[in-house]
């Protein structure tokens, strides 16, 4: 359980990305509109999104799915 979780939940811990993290995963699975925020926020690179969607995969496949779709 805690290979599955632990990569976001630290790649979150980062001083100044956790905000944008979760908006980013929040965004991505349709919860929310936009992931912006205001200043002097900053957004994540391109890099970064790619990262944090490539461990949300990862956890999903883990759990068996997109556990948001659970809770709809």
């Amino acid at each position: 359980m805690f290979d599955a979780h632990l990569p976001l939940l630290r790649y979150e811990q980062q001083p100044g990305l956790g905000l944008a993290v979760r908006k980013y995963v929040m965004r991505e699975r349709g919860l929310i509109a936009s992931d912006f925020q205001r200043s002097p926020a900053v957004p994540l690179s391109p890099a970064a999104q790619a990262e944090v969607s490539f461990l949300r995969r990862r956890l999903e496949a883990a759990r068996g799915g997109d556990y948001v779709k659970v809770l709809r």
